[in-house]
């Protein structure tokens, strides 16, 4: 017998929020596949499909905000709080678990300025506490690591997912499209959360990179 028992204002809920929720379980599946386009084996995101058998994906629908800085600041610092308080049962599913944030109600004309406004202001701030921020939606026009025409990036409902910081997240700390500073701020915070953890060819890759952007 299932014990699940729902209210039937909690029921209303979910029923307003199938479809964001549906578009967001199709772009889960879709990303923890392999894709020709993507250049390389494997799936579009290694993490995923780890994650999914793990069941750590956590969702989180965020309908009611004004969406202005001040906002948007108040909702992703409680849901960084809800992150870190959500159950981990063992240390492999806490390397996996994750808080997606689904946005069903930005504006279409909005979707991009906010969404890449939050990623750009928290990502910095984040990855000093050891966590990642990811954006997705419709038009996100960053590329792939090994096909500059090939936008894994693209889901159909806004996204904004936060998950624990891993070693192998060093390629997207040091990407061309974001600014020096940005890089900076981020290797800094990558090294910092790896300190005396890392294989020493990361921990070599990682100082060489920030090393070249000091003299940048």
């Amino acid at each position: 017998m299932n014990n699940n028992c729902y209210s039937i204002g909690e029921l209303n809920y979910l029923l307003s929020n199938l479809e964001p929720l549906k578009e967001t379980l199709n772009y889960v599946s879709y990303a923890s596949k392999p894709h020709p386009s993507k250049g390389s084996s494997g799936a579009i995101c290694p993490f995923l499909p780890k994650a999914i058998a793990l069941d750590s994906i956590w969702c989180s629908v965020i309908d009611s905000c004004n969406f202005d800085l001040n906002a948007m600041q108040k909702v992703i610092d409680e849901s960084v709080q809800l992150f870190e308080s959500l159950n981990e049962k063992n240390e492999k599913y806490k390397l996996y678990k994750t808080l997606v944030l689904i946005f069903p109600n930005i504006p279409s004309e909005r979707v991009e300025e906010i969404i890449t406004g939050v990623h750009r202001t928290f990502k910095r701030k984040l990855v000093y506490r050891g966590l990642m921020i990811g954006e997705f939606f419709t038009d996100n026009s960053h590329h792939g690591l090994y096909n500059k025409d090939f936008f894994p990036l693209r889901s159909n409902v806004p996204l904004i997912a936060i998950r624990n910081l891993v070693p192998e997240d060093l390629p997207f700390l040091s990407k061309e499209s974001d600014s020096v500073e940005m890089r900076i701020d981020f290797l800094k915070g990558y090294l910092q959360t790896f300190e005396g953890t890392l294989d020493s060819n990361r921990f070599t890759k990682a100082s060489e990179m920030l090393e070249d952007l000091y003299i940048k």
